[in-house]
């Protein structure tokens, strides 16, 4: 088995719910933090896996989007 733990491409998550309202199936889409996002909302696409539906959800309507791992490590620097 080749590869190493670290040498995996971190992928970013977000959640949202299936805009159908019979359906409202939590949606999950996946990126890299590298990718280049055509709109500048920070807008993701989700596809339904019960119904199918495509929706695009504004960053405002996730219930829950992932952050790089490097915002959360702090780096110091000494004056």
């Amino acid at each position: 088995m080749q590869g190493n733990v670290d040498e995996r491409e971190e992928l970013l998550t977000a959640v949202a719910r299936c805009p159908i309202p019979d359906c409202a199936t939590l949606m999950l889409a996946y990126r890299s933090p590298m990718e280049i996002v055509p709109r500048g909302d920070g807008a993701w696409e989700f596809i339904c896996p019960r119904c199918g539906c495509e929706s695009i959800v504004a960053r405002q309507e996730l219930i829950f989007q992932s952050v790089p791992t490097s915002w959360l490590l702090a780096t110091a620097h000494e004056a």
